[in-house]
């Protein structure tokens, strides 16, 4: 378990859910809006490049590398970023790390009333809620189990070490190459 995240009977959970809950919003929120950065930062990357491919502009190879270079860094810090598991971040990581640890916070209850309710909808059908009200109970088996009440840790856990082993290589990159100069080398520039 990382430090900052406990464990569902370390406390009581009257009151405690709803902090968990809300953190954990607030936390996809932001995690949600940074990922969309990085869609946002490789759609501005693409355009110049098929600008510049296009124009057919040469110059000596300068600035094209220099671009790569910046886009390739600011991809990899943010992947490091999400991969980050100290205290103060707030990363995919962390919250994967904390549902793990709280499951039983992130019920099927929940989950239902707050990605799958389509009460609110003007217009919709009831065959069209009955189907998507079935497509998220498949959805939350994936994550509980059939029928189970709340995410099996153990497959958050699963995917945590998945998404860790994953981004291991660009952590060690941005950490020798772009946020620290390392005396061991591995600063080409």
């Amino acid at each position: 378990m990382s430090a900052g995240c406990r464990r569902d009977s370390d406390r009581p959970l009257v009151g405690y859910r709803e902090t968990t809950l809300e953190k954990w919003r607030d936390w996809a929120d932001r995690i949600k809006d940074d990922v969309l950065q990085l869609f946002w930062r490789r759609e501005i990357w693409r355009g110049l490049v098929d600008q510049l491919d296009k124009r057919q502009i040469t110059d000596s190879g300068y600035f094209k590398v220099a671009w790569v270079r910046m886009y390739v860094e600011s991809l990899a810090a943010a992947i490091r970023r999400h991969a980050d598991v100290d205290d103060d971040a707030v990363s995919l990581a962390r919250l994967m790390d904390d549902l793990a640890n709280q499951a039983a916070v992130f019920t099927r209850d929940l989950y239902m009333s707050e990605v799958w309710d389509m009460s609110f909808v003007e217009g919709t059908e009831d065959w069209q809620r009955e189907a998507w009200r079935q497509h998220g109970h498949e959805a939350f088996d994936d994550w509980a189990g059939r029928g189970g009440t709340h995410i099996d840790a153990a497959k958050v856990r699963t995917d945590l070490e998945g998404f860790r082993e994953t981004t291991d290589g660009v952590v060690h990159f941005v950490n020798r190459t772009v946020a620290h100069l390392d005396r061991r080398g591995g600063n080409a520039r």
